[in-house]
């Protein structure tokens, strides 16, 4: 009898083992993979869901085991993130620091850098949102900077208090914007030309209410690209009158209360780009980290952590903006983009686009690995995001990559406009604003060499040769060395973006990794190349600016070297940035944002870490 107690018990110990060794295996967990056409993307998210595995591939590479977060309470203070927990008040962190004397400064000051007239309503927008705005993407850059360093909970109160409810408050005697989504009938969304309060209704995290209806619910429409924290605000030039804010005489479109000339808010652009970081990248990558990179299972919508849920109320704004080509519209009718565009419905970002893909994937994972989805209300949300996953392949597959312009090699189309019949007309890449170096450097971070190469390009050395390309047209470069890049083509290549620049540190990082794993014939060759240009990079930016650098002594990088107008709608200035310092911190842990828990080489804090 005892014997046949003893055999029992062997055979149900070799039944456990068998299913947990079937648990780590391909065949068992394939329907928790991404179905991608992507190997980059698909590899990194089946390591992700088998960590046995990812650490067998780490010891094959000769590398210790990669360790998971481990948030304890500990924030590992350094000057960089003593400037993001500066840059948080009112309720909210800032895209910028500005220094009071900035806007009577030479660098603003001398004649062509600023519009005119000084009290012009473009000007006035211009200090305003740079003295007082949040940009979405910012904060995003800003939540996963400070959960690297062990700072979880504030970029949570944030998301709690103005992402939970869409709003930064409404009480009159304290301000705030009351919905910051463009949920109304004056956006018109895609193809179908679906007005904002027309869309799928989707209710708000933690049971909050949205003060435009006191309703628990709120239709899924874009967040609004910046926001602040009062609608009545002052110019930090010229105070709070300007007779450009009278209304209704001489301008009719604003609010008919302010015959004063009240300084107000006055941005109100829903951008794919920015919701796709900051209603989803960022959030999920807090997610991730908050909980030491092992993700709460949860069994549908109702049960769901607040970020999914949160993240998911942009789906229905999405869906609405796909393509007929499977691309992201840049933004819904009635954004009025700057500069003007007369066919803003059908217009197109690629850098947006990669952005979006990067989020689908990283939502999508979370959706298929964390719950049962068999009969869950969060199927539809799955097919959608698949759909929207797939769309954008084939699109990157299609209309990625431009023809050579006299003699150049290939690059990522800066985007166009692709009109509601399907048919795509890009913008020429040699025209002005025609070349986005963000293009380059957020496309093959995202897409990888293999998927440039084999897939898109079908030509080994492509994504090597976008770099090169890039380098020759917007390279900033300080005594021969490489120091970065601007934002577009540049004769003088006089500009240098911190925060560009840091993508390129993160393109060229990535490809050399990828390119020494693919073993072409010149693969080891480029491999060595892009490594040497990422740490030559890294090295310049990190120097203070009384160095020739972009650390400032506020603990902040630069945004730009020099004050100067992008042609994609908004002024660079050479002040510390949110965003650029963020990303020195991703950098630090070689923290790919674009990959949920940062890509193969990001690493972590530990409980015994300084």
């Amino acid at each position: 009898q005892q014997r046949a107690k003893m055999k029992t018990f062997i055979l149900l110990v070799a039944v456990l083992v068998a299913v947990a060794c079937a648990a780590d295996s391909g065949a068992v967990r394939e329907k928790f993979v991404l179905k991608t056409r992507n190997k980059y993307v698909n590899d990194w998210y089946h390591r992700l869901a088998n960590p046995t595995l990812h650490a067998e591939r780490a010891k094959r590479d000769g590398a210790d085991p990669p360790l998971p977060p481990c948030t304890n309470g500990t924030i590992h203070y350094t000057p960089e993130v003593r400037f993001m927990l500066n840059n948080f008040n009112n309720g909210m962190p800032h895209s910028y620091f500005v220094p009071d004397e900035y806007w009577r400064s030479e660098d603003y000051l001398a004649p062509g850098n600023h519009p005119l007239p000084l009290d012009s309503k473009v000007a006035i927008e211009d200090r305003v949102a740079t003295k007082f705005g949040l940009n979405l993407y910012d904060a995003s850059t800003w939540e996963i900077g400070l959960s690297l360093q062990g700072e979880v909970e504030l970029p949570r109160v944030y998301e709690r208090l103005v992402l939970y409810s869409s709003s930064t408050g409404s009480n009159q005697d304290v301000g705030g914007l009351a919905d910051i989504r463009s949920d109304n009938s004056l956006f018109t969304y895609g193809k179908s030309q679906t007005p904002g309060n027309a869309l799928k209704r989707v209710p708000l995290p933690l049971n909050n209410t949205n003060p435009t209806d006191g309703s628990d619910s709120i239709n899924g429409a874009y967040f609004f690209r910046m926001i602040a924290s009062t609608y009545v605000t002052e110019d930090p030039l010229i105070g709070s009158y300007a007779m450009a804010f009278r209304y209704p005489d001489p301008d009719s479109s604003g609010p008919s209360w302010n015959t004063d000339g009240v300084i107000i808010w006055n941005d109100w652009k829903p951008i794919t780009g920015e919701n796709v970081w900051g209603g989803i990248l960022g959030p999920m990558q807090n997610l991730y980290i908050l909980h030491n990179g092992s993700m709460p299972m949860f069994e549908d919508f109702e049960h769901a952590p607040a970020q999914i849920q949160f993240s998911l109320s942009i789906l229905p704004a999405l869906m609405a903006l796909q393509s007929p080509l499977g691309s992201l519209y840049h933004c819904p009718l009635g954004t009025q983009m700057y500069p003007p565009d007369e066919n803003e419905a059908t217009n197109v970002s690629n850098e947006n686009n990669f952005s979006g893909y990067a989020a689908v994937n990283m939502l999508l994972f979370i959706l298929k690995n964390n719950t049962n989805t068999t009969g869950s209300n969060l199927e539809p949300a799955i097919n959608d995001l698949e759909s929207l996953s797939d769309g954008l392949e084939t699109w990157f597959i299609k209309y990625g990559l431009a023809p050579p312009v006299n003699g150049s090699a290939r690059v990522f189309y800066q985007g166009g406009h692709v009109n509601f019949t399907g048919e795509f007309y890009p913008v020429p890449i040699e025209s002005d604003g025609g070349f986005a170096v963000d293009c380059q450097t957020w496309g093959s971070a995202v897409l990888g060499a293999d998927f440039i190469d084999n897939k898109i390009a079908n030509e080994v050395g492509t994504a090597y040769n976008i770099w090169q390309q890039t380098k020759k047209w917007a390279g900033h470069y300080i005594d021969g060395q490489i120091a970065g890049v601007g934002y577009t083509i540049s004769d003088d290549k006089d500009v240098w973006s911190a925060e560009w620049s840091w993508g390129a540190v993160l393109m060229t990082r990535v490809l050399s990794e990828q390119y020494k794993e693919m073993g072409c014939g010149q693969c080891a060759q480029w491999a060595t190349s892009l490594e040497q240009d990422s740490e030559m990079m890294t090295e310049l930016l990190q120097k203070k600016t009384s160095d020739g650098g972009m650390f400032t002594e506020t603990g902040g990088y630069l945004y730009c070297n020099k004050r100067y107008f992008i042609p994609w709608g908004w002024y660079a200035n050479r002040i510390p940035s949110l965003c650029s310092t963020s990303w020195s911190v991703m950098n630090l842990h070689s923290f790919n944002p674009f990959l949920l828990g940062g890509g193969p080489s990001a690493w972590f804090y530990q409980a015994d870490s300084e």
